[in-house]
């Protein structure tokens, strides 16, 4: 079902905040005349007014508090569960059109101190400490009630404060309607910014009220502020983020991403000229490693991680008493290869780590041991029969224990590599280089010689690795994340990708879709609307400040990667060409791309003339005619999110 999303200017609330009165009257005719009953009722509607905005009343705000990100394009907004919570005040008491909310963008050497006063403190404002308007009371209002307030110095306030004309394209209303234009959402409501942060800063932004600041078809009232002095203003909501210094777009930074080879693999080598066989190996994510051996000899062995180049069938038949048992000898080039013995020591060592799931795996697999059942089966028989005669008592004899979640859990977290030392996924750097992307499979062999090491604890004798594999076998779909129903012997297949880029640390909210098909060569998408149904993510997950892993059931072919979509916002860009000017690129079907300067009120300070820009929109789109709204603005200045497509070559 496809969705669209409808702006309105504003939704303005059936009664405005205030004290009403209600008369209602009732005539009766008892035959001697009509006498009329009257009845009078006093009440009145209170509208959000000074105290602190909650969670409840916030749907999302953008940047997100405490983010860190590349925001040096991004105008701030804040969105409301309630739609007409901008209109339920007004500036001057007449113009109910204008939103009497303002979001106030401050850097860090603007930033201004949040007191805690009273009501009553509001209301005694020293007009020497900071002015204030003449405060009206209404019905509910205690002198007591605690009221955030900022103190801002003119000289700042004015240069970022909105005008009188901006107001009107500052806020709008937004729905979500199906293909059957029925309402899908509540309406909410959004207030816009008028400014940009600066890179390299953290960015503080207030919520405050500008109910009667205004006088009637006027600006600002500074009531008569000098330059130093300070102006009071009520803080409904404030929060923090900081943007970050980064030289390209989210899009740029994945489109120059390093696709020279399409898995993890050592570069060829440049005088390999008839050394086919190390070749062969590279091709295969092999690498050469130091190896010291048991008698102290050191020599240089083959090692290759679980991230295979391509598909590895085959599973561990048999247990083995020591991971030497795994070690291979390539006789055509005389080295040994001891990826999987690695592996089995891994899953071992890591396991006698947690020493909780140590003890717990060795408790259990004693419990499940075929010998320890056959040596106790006479007594459970009878014990069982007995137990028959009982009451309630179920006929059969009951099943084996079944497998301990932590247990279970232990071992399908390593399957998905989890807890896996990073040296182990990518052994080398240059396997990996900076701005890179590499497709893999999961080598289902090197992940059932990393659970044979972990099954491994308590195993002494030749035995016990008989018994271990029985059991292994018999909770086999236990142990992994999929089970193959087909054939409980066979893992279904697990592919994924290694993303090593600042993207990553710069971009945290990044989202990842993986799809079987190709659907097509890599490139900038504007579209959410998936080309096939994606692939289920079984792991995603940052392994350092600028590696990221995911790994997905089944074969991937085609990966899209981009923002959530909560990070839709409002935004313009910098002109490459000329470093002093801001650029917005306008939806209009007509001349395609269309794109105009942006003004600004202060260049510098990242301040924009909304008004104006509202203006030079509705004058490249509609040719100058009159009605451009506050909803129509907010379409325009909507940035939708980039998806960037990688395909396996």
């Amino acid at each position: 079902m496809s969705k669209t999303v409808e702006f309105i200017q504003y939704h303005q609330p059936p009664l405005n905040s205030g004290s009403y009165e209600i008369t209602v009257k009732q005539e009766v005719d008892a035959g001697a005349g009509k006498e009329e009953f009257p009845r009078t009722q006093e009440f009145a509607v209170s509208g959000h007014r000074y105290t602190p905005l909650t969670a409840r009343d916030i749907f999302a705000v953008y940047p997100p508090a405490g983010s860190l990100g590349n925001y040096s394009n991004i105008i701030p907004h804040i969105t409301f569960n309630r739609s007409t919570l901008p209109w339920e005040r007004s500036i001057d008491k007449n113009d109910s059109d204008l939103t009497w909310l303002a979001l106030l963008i401050f850097r860090e050497s603007e930033k201004p101190e949040v007191q805690t006063i009273t009501l009553e403190e509001l209301k005694n404002t020293d007009p020497s400490i900071a002015k204030f308007p003449e405060w009206s009371e209404e019905p509910g209002e205690q002198n007591s009630d605690e009221i955030l307030v900022i103190d801002v110095p003119r000289s700042v306030l004015e240069e970022i404060l909105p005008k009188r004309a901006d107001l009107l394209y500052l806020g709008h209303v937004r729905k979500t309607k199906d293909d059957q234009d029925t309402s899908t959402s509540t309406e909410k409501a959004t207030v816009i910014a008028n400014r940009l942060p600066k890179p390299g800063e953290t960015t503080t932004v207030h919520l405050v009220s500008l109910e009667n600041r205004y006088p009637e078809e006027g600006d600002f009232d500074y009531q008569g502020a000098t330059v130093d002095n300070s102006i009071r203003l009520i803080s409904l909501k404030s929060w923090s983020f900081t943007c970050i210094k980064l030289p390209k777009t989210f899009s740029d930074t994945l489109t120059r991403l390093d696709r020279k080879y399409s898995s993890l693999r050592l570069p060829r080598l440049k005088n390999g000229n008839g050394n086919k066989e190390a070749e062969k190996y590279l091709s295969m994510g092999y690498i050469p490693l130091p190896h010291g051996m048991r008698q102290g000899e050191k020599t240089i062995s083959w090692y290759h991680s679980p991230l295979s180049p391509g598909k590895n069938p085959g599973n561990l038949k048999q247990s083995v008493e020591a991971a030497d048992a795994l070690v291979r000898y390539e006789s055509s080039n005389g080295l040994f290869d001891i990826s999987y013995a690695a592996a089995w020591e891994l899953g071992r060592l890591l396991t006698l780590k947690n020493q909780s799931i140590a003890v717990q795996l060795y408790n259990w697999k004693r419990a499940n041991s075929p010998a320890w059942k056959r040596a106790n089966s006479s007594t459970l028989q009878e014990m069982w029969e007995k137990a028959k005669r009982l009451p309630l008592a179920s006929k059969t004899i009951p099943e084996e224990e079944e497998m301990p979640e932590a247990i279970a859990t232990w071992f399908r977290n390593l399957e998905l590599l989890k807890g896996i030392p990073f040296n182990y996924l990518v052994p080398d750097e240059r396997l990996l280089p900076l701005e890179s992307i590499r497709f893999f499979w999961l080598d289902s062999y090197w992940v059932d010689c990393l659970q044979d090491g972990a099954f491994s604890i308590g195993r002494a004798i030749k035995a016990d690795a008989t018994s271990d594999q029985q059991i292994l076998q018999q909770f086999r779909g236990s142990l992994r994340t999929i089970a193959n129903e087909d054939n409980p012997n066979e893992d279904k297949k697990i592919t994924g990708i290694l993303l090593r880029s600042e993207a990553v640390s710069g971009w945290p909210g990044l989202l990842v879709d993986g799809y079987p098909t190709n659907l097509g060569n890599n490139r900038s998408i504007q579209s959410f609307s998936p080309d096939d149904e994606p692939l289920n993510l079984l792991r995603m997950e940052r392994l350092s400040e600028n590696v990221l892993i995911c790994l997905f059931a089944g074969e991937v072919k085609t990966v899209d990667i981009h923002l959530q979509p909560e990070t839709m916002h409002f935004g313009i860009y910098l002109d490459n060409e000329c470093v002093v000017k801001y650029k917005k690129k306008l939806r209009n079907p007509d001349n395609g791309d269309q794109q105009i300067t942006v003004p600004c009120h202060n260049f510098e300070l990242g301040v924009i003339n909304i008004a104006q820009f509202a203006t030079d929109i509705n004058n490249a789109l509609r040719n100058g005619e009159n009605g451009f709204t506050s909803a129509q603005f907010g379409l325009e200045m909507i940035e939708g999110v980039q998806k960037v497509r990688f395909c396996q070559s």
